[in-house]
């Protein structure tokens, strides 16, 4: 999860996933993920360890994010430009995350994206050889999830599981 809040709208919906499905969660905040160095001289930092730890635990990997400013998190941008540090260093771990999965949950009070919200997530997706998935959009406002949006879900956690 890549948002401004540890424990804001987009984590509820986080938790809910995580608790009925016993998945792995990551929050970008507990690292110190630096941004893409062209030189590489972030390469001490968790970014490293931590997309290990990811490509290890799970084959479906879903990012989340509120929208900020019509587009993902600054904290999920940095996570997915030092993807990039695979392709420069790391070609084994590159590899490893072909034929993963890349699905989207977004969380934001308006009932449509904004036009072209996902293709920087599902282009990454093709660009790394991984299988683009789907994405859920929920509408959590003031920490409060709607059993509405709470059913769609749990429909999109039984998706990934392979349920539906």
């Amino acid at each position: 999860m890549g948002s401004g809040r540890s424990h804001g709208n987009t984590r509820i919906a986080c938790d809910v996933l995580t608790q009925q499905f016993g998945w792995h969660f990551h929050d970008l905040l507990d690292y110190q993920i630096a941004p893409y160095d062209y030189e590489h001289r972030n390469q001490a930092d968790d970014f490293l360890p931590l997309v290990r730890q990811m490509i290890a635990q799970s084959d479906h990997w879903i990012l989340a994010t509120p929208i900020y400013w019509y587009s993902m998190s600054a904290q999920l941008k940095v996570f997915v430009d030092r993807l990039t540090d695979l392709m420069d260093l790391y070609p084994e771990d590159l590899a490893a995350l072909k034929g993963k999965r890349l699905s989207v949950l977004i969380n934001c009070s308006t009932p449509a994206l904004p036009e072209g919200f996902l293709v920087p997530f599902f282009e990454t997706a093709k660009y790394l050889d991984m299988e683009v998935g789907r994405h859920h959009h929920s509408q959590i406002r003031e920490l409060t999830l709607t059993e509405e949006h709470q059913v769609k879900l749990e429909a999109f956690g039984k998706w990934v599981e392979g349920q539906q």
